[in-house]
């Protein structure tokens, strides 16, 4: 038997497989999208927990940064003049239910012991509720002497939401980010 002859057939085998290999792939994929798609989920958990559009849907989005500009930080805080660290922190909280969340509170639960120097903030309009497709923000800011007690807090806060859903108590807690926003 002829060498390059050997190599010809081996070539052409690599090509088959190849080219059977490429196409299994192909059908596995389009098979994993098409069974993937969400609109044909028909399944009672999934079902269940995607209801809840029909009710109160809390979505929250949770943003903070740490400020080491010391010229900033005097020109938000004029009081610090050592140097320190700010925290801007900004959190939005939104009902993308079809129902109001009735009796709702909103709070800003900060670490203790509080080892801050400064802290202010602001919230949004409290009027008892967070109506459909309504939004509601928390701005805060904190200045520390320290990274760690930056990081103490950041790891210790939460924030509590607490609300009324047809008549039954609801709840969520959240916890900020372990990174601050890049």
């Amino acid at each position: 038997m002829n060498t390059r002859t050997l190599y010809e057939i081996i070539a052409t085998e690599v090509k088959v497989i190849k080219t059977i290999a490429k196409f299994s792939c192909f059908l596995l994929l389009t098979a994993f999208v098409i069974g993937c798609k969400s609109e044909e989920v028909n399944k009672p958990l999934y079902n269940q927990l995607n209801n809840i559009r029909n009710g109160v849907d809390i979505w929250s989005s949770i943003n903070y940064e740490i400020i080491t500009d010391q010229q900033l930080i005097r020109e938000i805080e004029p009081s610090s003049n050592e140097p320190s660290f700010l925290v801007n922190i900004l959190i939005k909280i939104e009902n993308k239910g079809k129902l109001k969340a009735e009796s709702i509170k909103i709070n800003f639960v900060e670490s203790i012991p509080l080892k801050y120097i400064h802290g202010s903030g602001h919230e949004g309009t409290k009027h008892g509720y967070l109506d459909k497709q309504e939004e509601y923000e928390v701005y805060r800011y904190y200045i520390f002497k320290n990274k760690a007690d930056i990081e103490e807090f950041i790891n210790k806060s939460k924030i509590t939401i607490e609300w009324k859903e047809k008549g039954e108590n609801k709840q969520l807690i959240l916890e900020l980010p372990s990174k601050p926003t890049q």
